[in-house]
């Protein structure tokens, strides 16, 4: 405590600049990784967690820094004191001897980290203490540590140009550096090193002490952990999955979830925006479901707690998720419950430029900072599970789930010269080439979808109202850029209707005929044959 205000009292007279974010510099000058998990052993993996914690809200503190030429960096001044109400736990620090568990535990990796990066590029080193030991295997050992305790024990050091703190977590690495504007410089030779005696300590969490002051059975997860799911909608597939694995599961409302945890609040804000939009032209829809999943994955994001290390997450809460840093040094997998973003824009871009005179196939792209996001994130997840088969061909080593097939009782099909369109009718479902290939080979169409464009462009068809399908259409037809989830399709594969589609709709490859997006010539030659037989 005496130390503690000493150092405030110093920090008082000689106050340390005040450092804020700024945009990222593009050069990209020196990098230190070090893993996150250096131990595989079960019983420390709380106090594992607790650090990889602490790391994950000292990272986003520090990430973005700014650096001015000449002026002074202090460990302490930028993260502040490290307490549980700003979100900090228990993880492991070094003290007498021992590794015990200690609220911010765990932080030292990170101050050894920038003490290593700003050593390489040549930054005067104005305060930094080493451990007085060694854990094996760690920088300490090599003399490139530099330990911190608030809030007398700290590091500093001074940029010798402007700078900026690059800090984030990978499922597996804690990674620093530095950027500056300028391209790299060349790196100095590093200084002799002198190398600590390295001991082995115990550890509060496999010692077997018992009468310890800092014993804790708690300090032991007991059994394998499972996986949190973090989810959007409530698909049989999705539900089906959860069940046969396990675990913790928050989403946004219970709807068929079997005893999820709810962010009730984010959600029915989510809801009503949707209402509000509706009738709205159909980018403002798509962008306001967008922002509702953003602000759904931020409730979902706080609900997590440290121990929550191995997750699944839905694509549609992945990008804001990431960007929040609620998945730094977390393991995670992937749910593709809608395309990514980029995948879709790649497929409308190419729509767009078979068909000019749509309004809706270029009237809407997500925002730049969410594509980037989900792509970033879907390149550091371990893995992807879909049932939809033209995404799983963009993924190689996707899990691939079967749909669930709706029950559809024995139907006496009589088909007629009737096609289904499951609609809604607008360019990006195809309705084009529906609508030409109708009229040449004089086909009625029951549109089972609203009707969006203009109507007049349905002139001369015989449009059918809705009613029964499954015994009298010759096919459902929907070759569309684009379908999350093809209901209808799988409706119509279940009642023994032939399926005409794009190959983007989902379905597997051997259950329909496909077809591109736009190919009035090719759709009209399967439909004649199809014709043919009745």
């Amino acid at each position: 405590m005496i130390l503690q205000a000493r150092r405030s009292a110093v920090n008082a007279i000689y106050r340390v600049p005040k450092l804020k974010k700024g945009d990222p510099l593009p050069h990209l000058i020196h990098q230190v990784s070090t893993k996150l998990r250096p131990t595989e052993d079960p019983a420390e993996y709380r106090l594992t967690l607790g650090k990889i914690q602490n790391l994950r809200l000292a990272a986003k503190k520090l990430n973005g820094i700014v650096l001015p030429a000449g002026e002074t960096f202090s460990f302490w001044s930028v993260l502040g004191r490290l307490t549980t109400w700003r979100g900090y736990v228990v993880g492991r620090e070094i003290r007498e001897g021992c590794l015990i568990p200690n609220v911010g535990g765990g932080i030292c990796q990170l101050s050894n980290a920038l003490y290593q990066a700003a050593l390489q590029i040549g930054c005067e080193i104005i305060e930094r203490h080493p451990h007085t030991i060694a854990v094996p295997g760690s920088d300490a050992g090599r003399d490139q540590d530099a330990t911190v305790a608030w809030n007398d024990i700290d590091l500093r050091f001074r940029a010798t140009e402007t700078m900026q703190i690059e800090c984030r977590l990978t499922s597996d690495h804690l990674i620093v550096g530095f950027r500056t504007a300028a391209p790299a410089p060349p790196i100095p030779t590093p200084r002799k090193q002198t190398p600590l005696h390295v001991i082995g300590m115990k550890s509060c969490a496999t010692c077997g002490e018992n009468r310890c002051s800092r014993h804790s059975p708690e300090l032991r997860l007991s059994g394998d952990q499972q996986p949190t799911w973090l989810m959007n909608a409530a698909w049989p597939e999705w539900i089906g999955l959860h069940q046969s694995t396990g675990g913790r599961l928050i989403v946004p409302r219970q709807d068929a979830w079997p005893n999820a945890e709810t962010v009730p609040i984010a959600a029915a804000i989510r809801s009503l925006r949707a209402r509000l939009a509706r009738g709205k032209p159909p980018a403002h829809v798509r962008r306001t479901l967008l922002q509702g999943d953003v602000l759904v994955a931020e409730a979902i994001g706080r609900r997590l707690t440290y121990l929550d290390d191995e997750l699944i997450v839905a694509l549609s809460l992945l990008a804001p998720l990431w960007s929040s840093s609620y998945l730094a040094g977390r393991r995670f997998r992937v749910v593709l419950d809608r395309a990514p973003l980029a995948v879709l824009h790649e497929l409308l871009d190419d729509a767009a430029l078979r068909e000019p005179e749509s309004p809706t196939l270029a009237d809407f792209r997500a925002d730049e900072w969410l594509v980037a996001a989900e792509e970033e994130a879907l390149a550091a997840a371990a893995g992807v599970t879909t049932t939809h088969h033209g995404l799983a061909a963009r993924f190689p080593g996707a899990r691939v789930l079967d749909w669930d097939q709706p029950l559809v009782q024995a139907i006496d099909r009589r088909p007629e010269r009737m096609i289904v369109f499951p609609g809604p009718a607008v360019a990006r479902h195809g309705s084009k080439a529906v609508r030409e290939v109708a009229r040449r080979l004089d086909l009625s169409v029951m549109i089972l979808g609203t009707r969006l464009e203009d109507v007049r462009k349905w002139d001369g068809i015989n449009l059918l109202p809705t009613g029964d399908w499954k015994s009298r259409a010759l096919a459902v037809v929907q070759p569309s850029v684009f379908e999350t989830r093809p209901q209808k399709l799988l409706h119509g594969l279940a009642a023994g209707v032939p399926i005409i589609a794009s190959s983007q709709c989902g379905l597997p490859y051997d259950a329909c005929t496909t077809i591109e997006f736009g190919d009035i010539d090719e759709l009209e030659g399967v439909l004649r044959k199809l014709v043919a037989t009745i």
